[in-house]
């Protein structure tokens, strides 16, 4: 017989109360020895297509010691989160800290650390998976509401919080500027213009998110005589001012490109004339101000274009580019090792033909993956070399179908340096969308991963998530109308 209690909630993972006859004690434990069990679970055992946004619970099957139960006995792997016992139906509830992943499996444990009020713990620990269920697209919705002129080259990232932040460029029936507006996890807010400067269009912006919520977008923008680099930083909860990041009026700067590591650096890239070549500039965000922008190539062969970068966690960057020697276009690099620039080096030395487009991903250890088009002076082929923490290897062709021209690659990579390469080529009637996946060691063999030929496919894009899961997007005609398709590789 165990005494009554008084009805409350627990929140153990704040602090853990006392159970039994108000102060965790009995009248007599001395007869009880049988171990406790869990009745039931929620979700159950081999459940699928459990809502993202699930708590965990267990049922028991007597009162329990509040103090045996906590965020130590009652875990779900992999997922943070509040632990909480209902003492009037000997209830535990997990609620995790964050929206749980699509179609993921979890693994949920009530460890034997577990006891009821006579002390006895639970003979096994109670341990069960489940799967969650998959995403489903809602309704679209307007998420700007300036009516004055075209919207266009819209960009969206994500925080490890569910946030997003989209930029698009606007026109305001006199000029293009650039807007974005925010998602806190649930809703859309207001659009917002973050730049003020009237003197010409702004266009092109690329925005990132750092792991603390802090945004920063990037943009080119005319100031009536040439084009600049500006810069305006999302705090968390506003934006601040737009600022000029690059000070040469040499020339034309544009196609700002931008990364940011988990303290909140960033690098931008761009390239920039000079007033006789285009070069290729950087600058840097420190998690405070900006510096100074700096020349990062000085071959001055000819123009250099369209710059990549892509940086790890700890603050190492690498950027790429497609330049020309007077007679083709190379395919360049440059490493950031966190505090300063190194040598740029030319990571092709195929001279059939012009190398373009180059796309490159790091992967959390520092190893990153270039990928290119390429010609071989009678197509385009799709090429790539990898740079392994210390030095860039030899450039390799990843496709071997030459019915014709293979074009336009974008490439991720995973937490463990697994990636995926997908592109666009055509068989000599149409573009088809192609791929092909890195192993961590080596590459696979090109596969086509779309099988409609009712028209031509382009633009692909490409998303990895930690497990090596990943999704490609593109834009396909039917014969009447330009569709986005996706497939996934799991």
């Amino acid at each position: 017989m165990y005494p009554v209690r008084k009805q409350h909630y627990l929140a153990i993972a704040l602090i853990f109360g006392l159970a039994g006859c108000g102060d965790g004690t009995t009248t007599d434990t001395t007869t009880d020895t049988t171990p406790p069990t869990v009745t039931s679970t929620s979700p159950a055992s081999g459940a699928t297509g459990v809502a993202r946004n699930t708590v965990i619970t267990g049922t028991f099957s007597e009162d329990m010691l509040a103090t045996s139960i906590g965020t130590s006995s009652v875990t779900l792997a992999g997922v943070s989160g509040t632990v909480v016992l209902d003492v009037t139906n000997e209830i535990v509830t997990f609620t995790p800290s964050s929206g749980l992943g699509l179609l993921t499996n979890y693994t949920a444990t009530l460890s034997t650390d577990i006891a009821d009020l006579s002390g006895n713990k639970l003979a096994t620990p109670k341990i069960w998976s489940f799967t969650t269920a998959d995403g489903a697209w809602g309704t679209a919705a307007p998420i700007e509401t300036e009516s004055l002129g075209d919207a266009y080259r819209t960009e969206i990232v994500f925080d490890s919080s569910g946030n997003a932040i989209a930029a698009w460029g606007q026109n305001d029936g006199t000029r293009y500027n650039i807007w974005t507006n925010r998602f806190n996890g649930t809703s859309w807010g207001t659009a917002a213009l973050i730049e003020t400067d009237n003197s010409g269009d702004a266009e092109h912006p690329e925005i990132v998110f750092d792991s603390s919520g802090n945004a920063i977008a990037v943009w080119f923008q005319n100031d009536g005589t040439r084009s600049n680099i500006w810069t305006n930083r999302f705090n968390g909860t506003s934006w601040g001012t737009a600022a000029l990041i690059e000070t040469d009026d040499s020339g034309y700067a544009g196609h700002p490109e931008i990364a940011i590591d988990s303290s909140g650096n960033a690098i931008a890239v761009w390239h920039q004339s000079d007033g006789a070549r285009f070069g290729i500039w950087t600058n840097r965000f420190n998690g405070t101000s900006w510096g100074t922008a700096a020349l990062i190539e000085t071959d001055d062969s000819g123009d250099a274009y369209r710059p990549e970068i892509a940086i790890d966690s700890s603050g190492n960057a690498i950027a790429v580019w497609s330049q020309s020697d007077g007679t083709r276009n190379n395919i360049w690099a440059n490493r950031f090792n966190g505090t300063s620039w190194g040598t740029a080096a030319l990571i092709e030395t195929d001279d059939s033909g012009d190398a373009y487009r180059p796309e490159i991903a790091i992967d959390s250890s520092g190893n990153a993956i270039a990928v290119w088009h390429q010609s071989d002076g009678t197509r385009f082929n799709m090429w790539t070399n990898r740079f392994n923490g210390t030095s860039w290897g030899t450039a390799a062709l990843i496709e071997t179908d030459n019915s014709g021209n293979a074009l336009s690659p974008e490439i991720a990579i995973d937490s463990s340096g697994n990636a995926i390469a997908v592109w666009h080529q055509s068989d000599g009637t149409r573009n088809n969308i192609w791929a092909n996946r890195f192993n961590g060691t080596s590459w696979g063999t090109a596969a086509l991963i779309e099988t409609d030929d009712s028209g031509d496919t382009n633009s692909p894009q490409i998303a990895i998530d930690s497990s090596g899961n990943a999704i490609a997007v593109w834009t396909q005609s039917d014969g009447s109308f330009l569709n986005v398709l996706a497939n996934r590789f799991q």
